[in-house]
């Protein structure tokens, strides 16, 4: 049975190129130097924002690379690594721990206290 990403292949979303392992290392490091960048409340929120929608946006790739993978386009390639990826509820509980992934509700809660 063909994986979720090899679906994305045949469609068109992705396409099979050999791991590289400096762009890997290179995407990775560059999605964390821009999640730390991220964190820093001297950042205006919306710089904030972009730093952490890019540090997502270069660690998924990173992933996608490391099993053999480029997407077709950069807007998919969230939505590719993302919407693939099957993992237990306690693993996306760890994933939101991790990464502070926050319900609307504690993210208002949070944004009432900074004021």
């Amino acid at each position: 049975m063909p994986s979720p990403l090899d679906n994305l292949v045949a469609g068109g979303s992705l396409h099979r190129e050999a791991p590289n392992g400096a762009e890997y290392e290179a995407l990775v490091r560059s999605g964390r130097i821009r999640l730390g960048d991220a964190e820093s409340k001297s950042n205006a929120l919306e710089s904030r924002f972009d730093l952490a929608y890019n540090a997502a946006h270069a660690l998924c790739l990173a992933a996608l690379r490391r099993q053999g993978y480029r997407p077709a386009n950069k807007r998919y390639v969230g939505a590719c690594y993302c919407g693939s990826v099957r993992r237990k509820r306690s693993s996306r509980a760890r994933t939101s721990a991790t990464f502070g992934w926050r319900s609307a509700s504690a993210r208002s809660q949070s944004r009432t206290n900074d004021v």
